[in-house]
């Protein structure tokens, strides 16, 4: 409930911006804290929170935005944000379970299915907007996450926004493995 505590830390929520429940009842949520962090949680566990590392060990850490969360039924999750990179190009991920980086802004991605990752990259020209799309990922239960992102070349050029789309969004399928 907004104005409580999260439970087992000292994370106060101030608004929730998404919340979901799997099949299993596994469920998640998003939201702010009073100083305009955010903040994740799986099952009353918080799993991230502006300032926490993307993932163990990590010098990069999580920035105040996080713009979609998503579990299975399992209890696996999927959050994407923006982080403490310095490199703006680079600085919104894609994280699995808080242990491993999915995607990332400025990722190479092969188009033509050549195998060759020199098509086109993750994130917009203007890298001040959003190269993941806003609660737009799915973690299936098993092997593959699926998500909307946008793209641009290596000139810094949007894809596919002239003018019929109003940004360059691609859908996604990526491979994390037989089981989580």
């Amino acid at each position: 409930q907004e104005g409580m505590l999260i439970p087992a830390s000292n994370t106060t929520m101030t608004a929730i911006f998404a919340a979901d429940i799997a099949s299993s009842g596994v469920w998640y949520a998003r939201g702010d804290d009073p100083n305009d962090n955010d903040w994740a949680v799986v099952n009353h566990v918080l799993v991230a929170k502006t300032g926490d590392p993307i993932v163990p060990k990590s010098d990069e850490l999580w920035g105040d935005t996080f713009s979609a969360f998503c579990a299975n039924a399992a209890g696996d999750w999927v959050l994407v944000g923006n982080t403490s990179d310095p490199d703006a190009s680079r600085d919104m991920v894609m994280v699995l379970n808080g242990t491993t980086v999915i995607a990332r802004e400025g990722d190479q991605v092969d188009l033509d299915g050549d195998g060759i990752l020199d098509d086109a990259y993750i994130g917009r020209g203007n890298n001040t907007l959003a190269a993941f799309e806003a609660n737009d990922v799915f973690i299936g239960p098993a092997a593959y996450v699926y998500f909307f992102a946008n793209l641009r070349n290596a000139a810094g050029e949007d894809l596919n926004s002239n003018p019929s789309f109003g940004t360059p969004q691609a859908f996604f399928r990526v491979f994390i493995g037989e089981s989580c």
